[in-house]
């Protein structure tokens, strides 16, 4: 799967939790993730833990920078 995060709209926080609900109203959740992780396996990647963080980039000044008003 590839996402071009420039060109296309990622889900936010709130679609990600109605769609995990979906799943796990649906019982899907724990096969799905089964399935994933024996991919991974036959793959010889082993997953141990990890995390999904939501980003927004936002304009920032460098160290020692006048603002600049906006055009």
């Amino acid at each position: 799967m590839h996402l071009d995060l420039m060109s296309e709209q990622v889900p936010d926080a709130t679609i990600r939790a109605k769609m995990r609900h979906s799943l796990e109203r649906q019982g899907l959740g724990k096969a799905m993730l089964h399935d994933l992780n024996s991919e991974l396996e036959k793959a010889g990647i082993t997953a141990r833990g990890g995390s999904i963080v939501d980003a927004t980039f936002t304009w920032a000044l460098k160290l020692n920078e006048e603002p600049r008003p906006y055009a």
